[in-house]
């Protein structure tokens, strides 16, 4: 049986965890369920008309990735205890959650729960406007676990939405960047650079000479490339003889320049 064109809606799928908006599936006759076909993985999700319900539901909150597997483990429990209405059972394993999360960080075992919670918070794993959400979490936890007092969908959802921040804030954030400051440190070379001899002060250990190309030479051997560059080389010619102070003279009461040879 192919599936149909029907009123569409926006939900959740159950399998995949995609946001999603389907228009096509099934309808009963009585017009009590439909069956929506989701477009990503193409898997059944029913929705109750009478009570709105879609099921299977999809698990309250996001994924958390770089998770031990026991932390990893708790989270989906109480995500999933949100979804099928559970929402004692979800503040239970909140609870539970921040235990494991406090042990893993070096707190010792058999201690009491407060005792978790100001572990996690003086070592710094609690931001620093977060105590008083997790002190939340350890009246919600001690209410559902030594009093017959049912937790409503408002206390399960913000304590899994609070418990999710957190993992991300202690694991999947420092997960992406996991290079330290030494990876990135270039290593030292071992080899001078070029014109570099062993011995000369400044030259690293170990160094070797390494041999220089030769300028150009001129007609009577004269390097021509050690010559300054705003002095040409005179080929065939005998340069100018370059003046002192001492030869310097005035004659006839005017100025006057002459050589002494």
């Amino acid at each position: 049986m192919n599936a149909s064109t029907i009123d569409p809606i926006d939900f959740r799928c159950g399998h995949c965890g995609r946001e999603i908006g389907s228009n096509q599936g099934y309808i009963t006759d009585d017009n009590f369920c439909r069956a929506y076909v989701c477009p990503r993985c193409n898997q059944l999700s029913f929705l109750n008309l009478r009570s709105g319900r879609v099921v299977p539901g999809a698990p309250y909150g996001n994924e958390v990735e770089a998770l031990p597997a026991v932390i990893g483990q708790l989270y989906k429990e109480a995500r999933d205890s949100v979804q099928a209405s559970a929402y004692t059972a979800a503040v239970l394993t909140c609870r539970k959650l921040l235990m494991h999360i406090a042990v893993e960080h070096g707190a010792a075992e058999g201690e009491s729960f407060l005792r978790y919670v100001e572990h996690l918070a003086e070592t710094g794993f609690v931001p620093p406007n977060g105590r008083p959400w997790v002190d939340h979490i350890r009246r919600r936890g001690n209410e559902a676990n030594h009093e017959i007092v049912v937790m409503t969908q408002e206390d399960a959802i913000e304590l899994v939405s609070f418990v999710e921040m957190l993992l991300k804030f202690i694991y999947e954030f420092p997960s992406r960047f996991p290079q330290s400051a030494s990876a990135t440190e270039q290593p030292t070379p071992t080899q001078a650079p070029i014109g570099i001899v062993e011995g000369v002060e400044g030259a690293p250990r170990g160094a070797r000479h390494l041999k220089q190309p030769q300028p150009n030479r001129g007609p009577r051997g004269a390097s021509v490339s050690a010559l300054p560059k705003a002095c040409p080389p005179h080929r065939g010619r005998a340069r100018p003889r370059r003046l002192s102070r001492s030869s310097w003279n005035f004659r006839d009461g005017g100025p006057g320049v002459t050589v002494r040879r």
